[in-house]
């Protein structure tokens, strides 16, 4: 019988999790040996009718002027993301304004000379209750000085609920896990993403539906804001509505910090889909 001292099960496998090669093998060996080694654990949550999120996109000196252009891409998606696979449409959304600007010129900071953006931003409102599935528990995102301090302690009940001791450490450990996924900031191929691309596939687009949307703090932000990700069904059903646009210019003056922004333009009016500025 091992000691306290030894590792469990699951640290074992979570161990091998992390030293998994993920570049050498493809998407279905990697989701049969996730399954294996954890299983995928949920950690469902209420979101409530008025919550607001906010979608930015990069664009020239002009605003946009169609709110289908801030809205999710209905194609599906070419390459693998941190919360989607490849062939998948989903709605990457924020929790505030300057997340989501700093969100949407992420590629461009990161692959070219550029360091100034104009950047419209959409926000919508959430119509009706719905469920989303929180991950909040990665160290790093912990000691960034944000709220996911709240949400891990608002996580706490419903994960003690009707477990021992050992079942609740257990299912901590798998919730570490997926969320130091989810806040990888070292990405040097899509593959890296595997894992928390696979974990959003499963929850977002299960035939036997298990929640409306992912939460995880954003890793852009510097782990200080969160960022949301939907299946394209609550936007098509209605469930969020585009309420406001607003018009930043974004400046990065040091890339490893937070930018000026500056709020050029906004408005609440919208006829037929058509921003009016």
């Amino acid at each position: 019988m091992k000691n306290s001292f030894m590792k469990n099960d699951i640290e074992e496998q979570i161990e091998l999790l992390e030293s998994t090669n993920l570049q050498e093998l493809s998407i279905e060996d990697i989701r049969t040996i996730l399954y294996k080694a954890t299983g995928l654990p949920y950690n469902i949550f209420p979101y409530v009718t008025g919550s607001r999120i906010f979608r930015g996109q990069v664009c020239n000196e002009k605003p946009f002027a169609q709110v289908s252009r801030l809205s999710y891409n209905p194609n599906p998606a070419r390459k693998l993301g941190r919360a989607n696979l490849e062939g998948e449409s989903v709605f990457y959304a924020a929790s505030s304004i300057d997340n989501a600007a700093i969100e949407a010129c992420q590629d461009e900071l990161k692959n070219s000379d550029k360091t100034m953006f104009y950047i419209t931003i959409g926000e919508w409102e959430l119509k009706k209750d719905i469920e989303i599935n929180l991950i909040c528990h990665s160290d790093k995102a912990y000691s960034a000085g944000t709220d996911v301090p709240i949400a891990v302690e608002s996580l706490e009940p419903m994960m003690r609920e009707g477990r021992t001791d050992k079942e609740y450490h257990t299912l901590l450990k798998k919730n570490t896990f997926f969320a130091n996924q989810f806040a990888k900031d070292i990405i040097e191929t899509h593959k890296d993403y595997a894992y928390s691309a696979i974990y959003s596939s499963q929850l977002l687009h299960n035939e036997k539906k298990i929640c409306d949307g992912i939460c995880f703090p954003s890793v852009a932000y510097k782990l200080k804001g969160f960022n949301f990700v939907f299946p394209k069904t609550p936007f098509d059903n209605g469930d969020f509505e585009f309420i406001a646009a607003y018009f930043l210019k974004l400046t990065f003056e040091d890339k490893e910090n937070y930018p000026i922004i500056e709020t050029l333009n906004e408005s609440e009016i919208v006829d037929n889909g058509v921003i009016k500025w």
